[in-house]
């Protein structure tokens, strides 16, 4: 035998479930922290120097047209500028260190001939102090320029 149920019964049950339901919602949502996942992109660009970044360019441009061609004259015009200036500069020093070993040659040179000379005419030792003394110069202007160039 079947048994039958009674359809308002059925009705009631289904309502009470529902019921049920939407109060275990509202109580987990009262309840239950809501955890928000948020995922962030960020791209930085950074320029530096006389030319803007491209995207400046074309905005410079709408505004101010010719704007990028004259930017990069005159970055062209500043760095042949400073090529020019390392080069004069380079030379200077060049020619600076080049004056200053060739008088430092010719003292050293004058000393050693100083002291020979007076060894020539029997003044010993004065002949040998300069002699030694004139050396013990050099190598150490010599030991001095070696540890100051590293």
């Amino acid at each position: 035998m079947k048994r039958r149920t009674n359809p308002s019964k059925h009705n009631s049950n289904s309502l009470k479930r529902q019921e049920l339901a939407e109060f275990i919602r509202s109580e987990v949502s009262k309840n239950v922290p809501t955890v928000v996942r948020q995922l962030s992109i960020e791209k930085t660009e950074i320029f530096s120097g006389p030319i803007p970044s491209p995207n400046s360019c074309s905005e410079y441009e709408k505004v101010l047209p010719g704007f990028t061609e004259r930017a990069v004259t005159m970055a062209e015009k500043a760095q042949d500028a400073h090529i020019r200036s390392e080069t004069k500069s380079t030379r200077y020093l060049l020619v600076w260190r080049l004056s200053s070993l060739f008088l430092a040659f010719v003292l050293a040179a004058t000393v050693i001939g100083g002291g020979i000379a007076l060894l020539f005419y029997d003044k010993n030792i004065a002949g040998y102090s300069v002699l030694i003394g004139g050396v013990a110069a050099i190598i150490t202007a010599m030991r001095h320029g070696q540890t100051k160039s590293r």
